[in-house]
């Protein structure tokens, strides 16, 4: 079976270190898939205080800089607090708006390491042993926001990189012009 960038595949029943849903980005040339896990651990109230972080700044709130003293050179300068490290480069999946019929929850993929490989005859094996599964894909905008991160990672090796990428390139390909066509901007 051909798997294009951004199926995914619920391997919740298969043996550790599987065992959830899983996001495929590329394949190598000696057959093994590149994917990343999908994990149910969302951290998206850290891009909600950030927010809230900034719009204290904005609006030059004196009690948010009684406690948060530090931040006081933002109001001249003109910068935002934004997020760094792991949690940066992170795709949160929306369970209502996308996934309601595919996941459990509201989901995520924390992009901080190069993707992990997975031959694909054990994944063919795992298949047959109703161990894996055909889930799905990811929504159209998703596509573009993960292809997006993981182009700019820096937690990506060269070669992975150029892998993602050919994977990425061919499916823009593949949908130019049909009535799946990806738009990313």
């Amino acid at each position: 079976m051909a798997y294009e960038f951004g199926d995914i595949i619920d391997t919740r029943n298969a043996p550790t270190p599987l065992g959830h849903f899983i996001i495929i980005v590329g394949e190598t040339k000696n057959e093994e898939l590149l994917f990343y896990t999908v994990t149910s651990r969302v951290y998206r109230s850290l891009q909600v205080i950030i927010d809230f972080f900034n719009d204290c700044i904005d609006r030059n709130y004196r009690r948010f800089f009684y406690s948060f003293r530090k931040e006081v050179h933002r109001v001249s300068d003109g910068t935002r607090i934004t997020l760094k490290g792991p949690l940066a480069e992170t795709l949160f999946l929306d369970y209502i708006k996308h996934y309601s019929s595919l996941l459990t929850s509201d989901s995520m993929v924390v992009i901080n390491r190069n993707p992990e490989k997975l031959d694909k005859d054990v994944l063919v094996a795992l298949r047959r042993d109703g161990k894996a599964s055909t889930g799905g894909r990811l929504c159209a905008s998703d596509v573009c926001r993960l292809a997006t991160l993981l182009k700019t990672s820096q937690y990506i090796g060269l070669s992975e990189s150029l892998l993602i990428r050919q994977s990425f390139n061919s499916l823009i390909k593949d949908r130019k012009g049909g009535s799946g066509e990806i738009k990313c901007t």
